[in-house]
């Protein structure tokens, strides 16, 4: 066995001779494949609080956090309550409704069509813990994309529910679109935050090694304590003959270990970095994609969401912060005209 492998065979027993379980219930989290460790709940933003999980249509239990009644009246004139539509109630093919919900994800700019086309999405989470991804093509995404911050709570009306895409929303059974063709019904506004709207969505952990079993393309929720983190570096991309920044980290459950890598803004931005290697940091990492690549690893996408648990202390790159638009300027609505 060489040296490399001698160091991170040791790496790995002293993680395991810790005690994985242990950690992840000191952290307040659940191992993966468990409902519990040493008796305590997921400590994750949503799913504190008694109230009971919500089952989505495809199956999925999501669990929305305990809200005051008055609160959600009072942000409603009367008579217009009933005209936001739960995400749960989406269909393929609906139009005419409108949506509110906190941004929880958030992808950067793509191009189509040779560059001439451009789009982007958020995911949303309404008050009752359902999640939804928005998608917004051309001049609706210019003048979306400056909106939008991750954490804002919006009102979306004008869009259009489709079949999403089994490549890159295989998890879902709806998706909502954003068009040129339907822009004089579109309208985007900012709104007061609300509480009673949870800040990230419920897990649901599989261990590391049933997730090295899954399709290449399918997303897993994976959660274990980190092992070992690369410095941000550069490299050289063959196939399309570009440079993209790029970081990898380890974790390591009672299962397996696996790889994940982030690219580009989620690599430079990661929360998980070298200097938390050494401090038996928990990761938790939600719809993070399998690749198949040196025997199933992981990729962050745009929609990932990680959190990561420190000595006690609890780090998300989707925690909830100052809106950068506030309510009541001009440019915290979003009106796309005709054209």
């Amino acid at each position: 066995m060489d040296p490399k492998t001698e160091d991170w065979a040791a790496k790995i027993a002293e993680a395991v001779k810790k005690g994985v379980a242990e950690a992840l219930n000191s952290a307040g989290l659940s191992a993966p494949g468990t409902s519990k460790v040493g008796g305590a709940e997921p400590s994750t933003p949503s799913t504190m609080g008694p109230s009971p999980a919500t089952r989505h249509p495809r199956g999925q239990m999501l669990r929305s956090v305990p809200y005051n009644k008055d609160d959600t009246k009072s942000k409603f004139p009367e008579g217009k309550k009933q005209d936001i539509m739960p995400i749960s109630d989406l269909r393929p093919g609906m139009t005419g409704f409108t949506l509110q919900g906190r941004v929880i994800s958030k992808s950067p700019v793509a191009f189509y069509r040779g560059k001439v086309g451009r789009l982007f999405s958020v995911e949303i989470i309404d008050v009752k813990g359902f999640v939804t991804r928005l998608t917004f093509y051309d001049k609706v995404a210019d003048k979306c994309i400056i909106l939008l911050d991750v954490s804002g709570v919006y009102t979306f009306k004008g869009g259009k529910t489709t079949k999403p895409s089994k490549k890159y929303n295989p998890n879902a059974i709806v998706e909502v679109k954003f068009i040129n063709e339907n822009a004089q019904d579109i309208e985007i506004k900012q709104m007061d935050d609300d509480r009673s709207i949870p800040s990230s969505p419920t897990h649901q952990f599989r261990s590391i090694q049933d997730a090295r079993k899954m399709t290449a393309g399918s997303l897993v929720d994976v959660c274990g304590i980190l092992l070992e983190c690369s410095e941000l570096e550069t490299v050289h991309i063959s196939k399309t003959n570009e440079k993209k920044q790029k970081r990898n980290f380890t974790i390591i459950d009672y299962s397996d270990v696996v790889q994940e890598t982030a690219w580009d803004e989620r690599a430079a931005d990661c929360i998980v970095t070298p200097d938390i290697t050494e401090k038996n940091a928990v990761i938790t990492l939600k719809q993070a994609r399998v690749v198949e690549f040196n025997e199933q690893t992981l990729t962050v996408g745009p929609h990932t969401l990680i959190q990561a648990r420190v000595q006690g202390h609890l780090t998300s790159d989707y925690s909830p912060g100052q809106p950068k638009y506030p309510r009541g300027r001009e440019d915290a609505t979003v009106v796309v005209p005709a054209t």
